[in-house]
Order: C-alpha cells, then sequence, then structure tokens
C-alpha cells in the first residue's frame, strides 16, 4: 500500500515537473512582439482563453484608468486591435480611449459566435454595469475590436460595443 502511494505521488509530481517546464521552454520561444495573449498553433481561440484575454483587459482597465490620453496609450494599446488602430489614426501618440471606474469583476461569459464577451462589473458603490466586449483575432493573438470609431468632437473612443447600468443582475 505505502509503496502504491509513493509512485502515485512520484507519479503526479514527476507530470508537474515536466508540464511545468514544458510551459516555461515554450514561453521562452515565443516572440516578443505578439499581442497582449497568443493563441499557439490553433486557427481559433479557446474559449477560456477568450475569458482569460478579457479578464486580463478588464483587471487593467480596472487598475489604471486615468482618461489620459498619453499615458493609457502605453498601457492600453497592446489591448486594441491593430487594424483598428491604424484605420483611425491611433497607433501613435496618444490612445483617447473612455474608461470606466469599477472595483470588482462579477462575470465574464463569452457568446456562442466565440466573439462577443459579456461582462458584469460592481462599482465601489455596489451597483452593478453590464459591458459587451468585441474580440478579434489578428495573426496569433487575441484583440478587443472597438465597435464604432472614434467620436468625431472628442476624439475618444470607448472599448465596448454597450454598457449598460444594471440594478439587479440573475443569480444574485
Amino acid at each position: 500500500m505505502r509503496t502504491t502511494t509513493l509512485f502515485v505521488v512520484f507519479a503526479l509530481v514527476y507530470s508537474f515537473v515536466v508540464t511545468t517546464a514544458a510551459a516555461q521552454d515554450k514561453a521562452s520561444q515565443a516572440p516578443a512582439e505578439q499581442g497582449p495573449f497568443t493563441i499557439g498553433n490553433r486557427d481559433q481561440p479557446y474559449l477560456t482563453q477568450i475569458q482569460a484575454f478579457t479578464k486580463e483587459f478588464l483587471g487593467t482597465l480596472r487598475n489604471n484608468h486615468r482618461n489620459e490620453p498619453e499615458r493609457d496609450a502605453r498601457t492600453f494599446r497592446r489591448f486594441i486591435d491593430p487594424e483598428y488602430l491604424e484605420e483611425h489614426g491611433l497607433a501613435e501618440g496618444g490612445l483617447p480611449m473612455r474608461a470606466i471606474d469599477f472595483v470588482g469583476m462579477r462575470v465574464i461569459d463569452v457568446a456562442d459566435d466565440e466573439r462577443t464577451v459579456l461582462c458584469a462589473v460592481e462599482r465601489e458603490d455596489r451597483s452593478k454595469l453590464v459591458v459587451m466586449f468585441r474580440v478579434v483575432q489578428r495573426e496569433d493573438a487575441v484583440y478587443i475590436q472597438p465597435f464604432a470609431a472614434p467620436d468625431e468632437e472628442s476624439g475618444y473612443f470607448h472599448p465596448w460595443i454597450q454598457l449598460i447600468e444594471a440594478e439587479d443582475l440573475v443569480g444574485e
């Protein structure tokens, strides 16, 4: 019995070490110039990859929102679709992107089309927002694809498709 237990423990530790080493080796071979979340050798990202990318974007938005185009450019440009940035002259200089102030992420759910992401976030006053993003794959990376062109007067754009204030979320 003790020999079997030791064998199982050894097998688990060995598989963990091999998996960790393979992941570190793969990460060290990844090109440095790719987007924030690379897909690997697949044609389409997994749903969990889309959720993780969106969570990373929301976390960065939560921790760094300033609505200061010059500072925000360094932080957020890597998340936004490069074709959108190029099309609207935002590839260089400031990034006039609208941000939202929130303290917690409640829900991140990917739609069946695997490109629309529905998120529920909570503000400091416990009010809730429902935010819908569109993601797009460019080469081997996933990006947020803003829906509309920047506002003509202010020059600001918002990265979401829809932003709705919600009184109550289902399942609370």
